[in-house]
């Protein structure tokens, strides 16, 4: 967050959530951001979650399959562009010297 000036005393901005995911369970709470007297920002972290696994199915095939984003949150790392939503990818590999 950030102020046009500074301000002679703290000022708390609150931080709203939208969408499906519940906070608490599909990701941690995120505290209000308190602006100090005399400064101009504040911020506030949270964690996206992610995830990758990666499967040897045979001596010449194997498979990944990677997540973004699991819980589906909206959030912006610059102001005024949005993040991509929810995503998945599947890779599968075939190595054709090892069918050899």
């Amino acid at each position: 967050a950030t102020l046009s000036s500074a301000a002679s005393e703290d000022v708390r901005v609150g931080i709203s959530t939208s969408g499906t995911a519940s906070e608490g369970s599909d990701y941690q709470t995120i505290s209000d951001i308190t602006i100090s007297a005399g400064q101009t920002t504040g911020t506030a972290s949270f964690t996206r979650i992610d995830g990758y696994i990666s499967r040897q199915l045979t001596d010449s095939v194997s498979m990944n399959l990677k997540a973004e984003n699991i819980t589906n949150s909206e959030y912006e790392t610059t102001a005024g562009y949005r993040t991509p939503e929810r995503s998945l990818f599947l890779t599968l590999k075939y190595d054709f010297v090892s069918a050899l």
